[in-house]
């Protein structure tokens, strides 16, 4: 496996585990798995899909603005 394939799978989870954390803060996520509704779990996995596209969004442009750059 290439290098780059690795770096591409770790930054993905990364952010996933951030996507989690952050949404753990939030007081309705709190206790999202001690008593599981069908609807509250799908917003908790639409949230951080969400949540982590922005996040790549983010290093995107970021990446695109630093390489135009310099």
């Amino acid at each position: 496996m290439e290098i780059q394939d690795t770096l591409v799978y770790v930054s993905m989870i990364i952010t996933v585990g951030i996507s989690m954390i952050i949404l753990t803060t939030v007081e309705s996520f709190k206790n999202i798995f001690l008593t599981p509704q069908i609807k509250d779990v799908i917003y908790y996995l639409l949230s951080v899909f969400l949540v982590t596209v922005f996040q790549w969004a983010v290093g995107g442009a970021v990446f695109f603005l630093y390489n135009k750059i310099f």
